[in-house]
């Protein structure tokens, strides 16, 4: 199987560069606060899944793009 490079950028010392960011991700407590409503109603959304979050490591994200559909959608 071929090995993909996921980065194209390296540092002054060679080691891989970071991908630039594709999006802008908000916590449940930021959605919760931009909706004007309690941080335990956007974690319903996201188990009923009418909201998408992503898992990183311990802690939920939810994408801003996700929050628009989301908004668009209601």
């Amino acid at each position: 199987m071929p090995k993909h490079r996921v980065h194209t950028r390296t540092t002054p010392f060679g080691a891989p560069g970071a991908r630039p960011s594709e999006g802008v991700f908000l916590t449940p407590a930021d959605v919760a606060a931009r909706l004007q409503v309690w941080r335990a109603t956007v974690y319903a959304l996201i188990a009923r899944g009418e909201l998408i979050a992503r898992r990183v490591g311990l802690v939920l994200r939810i994408g801003i793009r996700d929050l628009e559909v989301f908004l668009d959608r209601g």
